[in-house]
């Protein structure tokens, strides 16, 4: 899920809690954007090129200067003990050491460190810096410092040429040397999960001006080259948002590749499979090995990379999802017919062919054989599947009447399994058989109670059973 925040101001970028409150130049925050997803939870996986190292790197040397660590001063600030050799020179310190990012009190990165260098040496002007000249330089504790850089060409949303830093502690920030570009930069803590992403305040021309659009917007934020339907949703909400002049400053959870959590697990599938029931030829079954590893057993799915509902076919299931605690949850598109008359709610349930596919893949020996009726639900965030035109009495009632063209989810509980009914089943059989088996000596035991007195004792039913016997025997007078 995106969490998006517009940006204005010029202040502490340089330090690492600029994710809230700073930004470069004209780029900077004040409102905050959200959308409902389902719980899925949500959205995304943590890129190799961005989440990178965790350990934290050792400070490398650079031809043109040493550049030492030498503790922290009384503000907790990072102190670094700088020797300047052929060839190197404080600007050359800054656009190694610092990002464009870094700012200080109004001062860029070589700004800084000039300033530093030649407070500490003031005899020296930038003409007759010399091999040799040292200086401290003093920088916040949460401030990052580069340990390595590099320039790659990306495609994802676009073709662009983007410089990757890595800091000391292993934060990673992905800043877009093409500009103007939807995205100007992304920045990611070392062992979070979570990044930052700041966007043009251009990219409202990029869209409208056909420079880019959601499709590619989706690629480049959730580096994927084919967004899910619910990435596709969030992007078009973000681009409702924009304000033509303003950046943006997002969240974005890498933890996962996609926000629909069905493709996300396909991931890890084990297997592929046609599904071989006609009225099911549609769809393409997945299916999974380990419980401890996600919550489906199977997915049936037609749906694939599409991200457009509309281009489903109306009145057909496109998606069942078999959980392994034997929920099945159908989603359905609904058609013309759903709207001639009251919904019912054992439609689309098929327990003969789900208890044959769970007992195929049961890993305890049980598996389900019967479900209720379906709980119906909408499916967050598309437009409900409830006819609009007809007022429920109570939210039970709620999906008695349904409208075209609409995704509607109904999930089936299990009610029974294997186990359960071979145990009902022996139970019954034993008592009848034991009935059969001792039957003399149970009416023997009966006619010997009767005769001590012990009528009550016969069960009622049995008592009525025995006097209509007699009754019916008794000879007519």
């Amino acid at each position: 899920m995106l969490a998006a925040v517009a940006v204005a101001g010029f202040a502490a970028i340089g330090v690492i809690a600029f994710l809230v409150s700073c930004a470069p130049q004209s780029e900077s925050a004040a409102a905050t954007l959200g959308t409902s997803l389902p719980s899925v939870a949500a959205a995304e996986v943590t890129t190799t090129d961005v989440a990178g190292a965790q350990a934290r790197p050792e400070p490398a040397q650079v031809s043109g200067f040493d550049f030492q660590p030498a503790g922290t001063d009384e503000r907790g600030w990072r102190i670094y003990n700088i020797r300047i050799k052929a060839g190197g020179s404080p600007n050359l310190v800054a656009l190694e050491k610092l990002t464009p990012l870094f700012q200080i009190d109004g001062q860029d990165g070589p700004t800084y460190v000039g300033s530093s260098f030649f407070a500490q040496n003031p005899n020296r002007r930038p003409n007759t810096i010399q091999p040799g000249d040292e200086f401290t330089l003093a920088v916040p504790a949460d401030a990052f410092v580069v340990v390595a850089q590099q320039d790659v060409v990306e495609q994802l949303g676009g073709a662009a040429r983007v410089r990757l830093y890595t800091s000391e502690q292993g934060d990673q920030l992905r800043y877009y040397l093409t500009d103007p570009f939807p995205v100007v930069y992304e920045i990611q803590q070392a062992g979070g999960g979570r990044a930052s992403i700041v966007l043009h305040r251009e990219l409202p021309y990029q869209v409208t001006s056909g420079r880019t659009d959601v499709g590619r917007l989706a690629q480049l934020i959730y580096r994927v080259p084919d967004p899910d339907l619910y990435q596709i949703e969030e992007v078009k909400a973000l681009v409702g948002k924009l304000t033509p002049g303003e950046s943006m400053q997002i969240t974005v959870d890498r933890t996962h590749a996609y926000l629909d959590p069905v493709r996300e697990a396909m991931l890890n599938a084990v297997a592929r499979e046609a599904v071989a029931e006609p009225e099911r030829a549609h769809m393409t079954r997945v299916l999974f090995d380990d419980p401890s590893r996600g919550p489906y057993a199977a997915v049936e799915d037609s749906l694939g990379t599409s991200t457009n509902p509309g281009d489903l076919p109306n009145g057909r299931v496109f998606r069942i999802e078999y959980l392994w605690d034997g929920t099945v949850r159908v989603h359905y598109k609904t058609g013309e017919n759903d709207t001639m008359g009251k919904r019912n709610p054992y439609e689309h349930r098929e327990p003969e062919r789900w208890a044959a596919l769970y007992r195929r893949l049961s890993v305890t020996g049980d598996w389900p054989v019967r479900w209720n009726g379906g709980d119906p639900s909408d499916l967050p965030p598309f437009p409900s599947a409830r006819d609009p035109r007809y007022k429920a009495p109570d939210e039970d009632r709620a999906y008695d009447y349904l409208a075209p063209g609409r995704i509607l989810v109904l999930t089936f509980k299990p009610t029974r399994t294997y186990v359960e009914s071979n145990a009902d089943g022996a139970t019954f059989s034993a008592l009848r058989d034991a009935r059969e088996k001792y039957k003399e000596q149970i009416d023997g035991a009966r006619g010997l109670l009767e005769q001590l007195g012990g009528r009550d004792l016969i069960p009622s039913s049995q008592q009525s059973s025995r006097r209509r016997a007699g009754a019916q025997a008794a000879p007519t007078e």
